[in-house]
């Protein structure tokens, strides 16, 4: 498997490629939101910063993750899709190209993702391993019901 180059052990890779890759590709069609009350509460009590990149408010610079131990996601949406769809279409890049890794910054071990298109910068984030999961969680259970 893929252990060496992000440090992830097979049980984490697994992880990715089930809950995250093969969930988007199947899934994707879905309406998630994110101002769904799961999502919301789980943002707010993990105090994770959800940022939006558009023309004017690029997306956070790589050097962004190693400044501080901050929960963050940063990433480039387009105006019809929608924040949580976004935000799963740029965790499926990062595990479809292997850029998603586990660093220990400022003694904490964060899950770190970084997605490019056509070599441009289009999501940086992190988030401690333990609180991955249940984010994940959180985002699948935002799904709109009424559409």
């Amino acid at each position: 498997m893929l252990q060496g180059k992000q440090g992830l052990s097979d049980k984490e890779i697994l992880y990715f490629y089930k809950n995250i890759l093969v969930y988007c590709e199947e899934e994707i069609v879905r309406h998630f939101r994110i101002d769904s009350k799961c999502v919301k509460d789980f943002i707010k009590d993990e105090r994770i910063n959800i940022h939006p990149a558009t023309t004017g408010n690029p997306v956070f610079r790589l050097e962004k993750i190693y400044e501080d131990k901050s929960s963050f996601f940063s990433f480039k949406i387009h105006k019809k899709q929608g924040q949580v769809n976004a935000l799963f279409k740029h965790f499926r890049n990062t595990v479809a190209h292997c850029n998603v890794n586990r660093q220990k910054i400022a003694n904490r071990w964060f899950y770190v993702f970084i997605d490019k298109d056509r070599g441009k910068l289009t999501m940086t984030g992190k988030i401690p391993v333990k609180k991955l999961e249940p984010f994940i969680v959180a985002l699948k259970q935002s799904e709109r019901m009424n559409t």
